[in-house]
């Protein structure tokens, strides 16, 4: 027989390992992080795609904040810097520099009102979602929680309508898509830091219920439970764009932090049993008893007597 002649292959013994060319290779967990399953998921995944989930809400978060701020708060601005922005002003010593026949000025929609009240002669309330409102002294930010005062940067700063004006268009799109990045990365940061907190617990009650109780793998499935509230989040902000009265928005808030709570806590329940448990499940083997010359001969009846020694 020629040697060089491909030979079949042999049969394979019953009970011989299967080589490792023939195990088919695991199948990566993806799909979308909106059930328990798909958030623990992210448990046996590297960073790398729930980073990439991240970034998506955040993108569309971010572009919603956007779209906000270019309807309803940069044409304020616009209004204000075109119609309203005197020929002379700016801070001195801390103190807005203002006409002294200037009257009040009150620019706004139901969103946002920016107000220039120099003597502070009238006493208004609240006429829109968030307001401004600028005195001689400091200026003061009001919204339906209340209000704070802020005093000015120290200093002088001088401004003037002929800068302020192409100031404020050139640089108009860049702060509104700074509005809407620095959104999206705020959103980033809090989602971390909720899935490192959260990370804690979660590690105890999958520790208990011999689930993959690592950090790592919890910290991702915790971090992954803050998607499917910040795609409500991101929902309602479209809303409030619409239309959504504030207080509406106000109420979709807590509904995030208790669907990403839900969420974290039923996916634990999905995370994959540990190595010890997944290995052997019933505690098989764990107390056999090893064979020794005492052991060995005694049979399978426990209860049988050692035979005496002959004498």
């Amino acid at each position: 027989m020629n040697p060089d002649t491909p030979q079949p292959d042999a049969p394979r013994e019953e009970g011989a390992p299967i080589p490792e060319e023939a195990n088919e290779p695991a199948v990566e967990p993806a799909g979308f992080p909106f059930t328990p399953d798909g958030v623990a998921s992210f448990a046996v995944t590297g960073w790398g795609r729930l980073l990439k989930w991240q970034f998506i809400t955040a993108l569309a978060l971010g572009g919603t904040l956007l779209l906000l701020a270019a309807q309803h708060w940069a044409p304020v601005i616009d209004r204000f810097v075109h119609q309203h922005f005197p020929e002379q002003t700016g801070l001195n010593a801390g103190r807005l520099i203002w006409p002294a026949d200037g009257q009040l000025v009150t620019v706004g929609n139901s969103y946002f009102v920016l107000r220039v009240d120099p003597q502070h002669d009238l006493e208004t309330g609240l006429t829109g979602d968030v307001q401004v409102e600028l005195t001689r002294e400091d200026w003061t930010l009001r919204w339906v929680f209340g209000e704070q005062a802020f005093e000015y940067a120290p200093g002088t700063v001088e401004l003037d309508r002929a800068t302020a004006v192409p100031w404020w268009g050139s640089r108009r799109p860049f702060i509104l898509l700074a509005v809407g990045a620095g959104g999206g990365l705020l959103l980033l940061l809090g989602a971390l830091l909720f899935g490192g907190l959260a990370a804690w617990p979660m590690k105890a009650v999958a520790s208990y219920l011999n689930r993959e109780s690592a950090l790592g793998p919890v910290w991702r499935t915790a971090t992954a439970a803050t998607l499917p509230g910040i795609v409500l989040l991101t929902m309602g902000l479209l809303c409030y764009a619409i239309g959504l009265p504030l207080m509406g928005l106000l109420a979709v808030l807590p509904l995030c932090l208790l669907l990403s709570g839900g969420y974290a806590f039923l996916a634990v329940f999905q995370l994959p049993k540990s190595e010890d448990t997944a290995a052997d499940p019933f505690g098989e083997g764990a107390g056999e008893e090893e064979e020794t010359d005492e052991t060995v001969g005694r049979g399978d009846n426990p209860f049988a007597a050692d035979e005496p020694e002959d004498g």
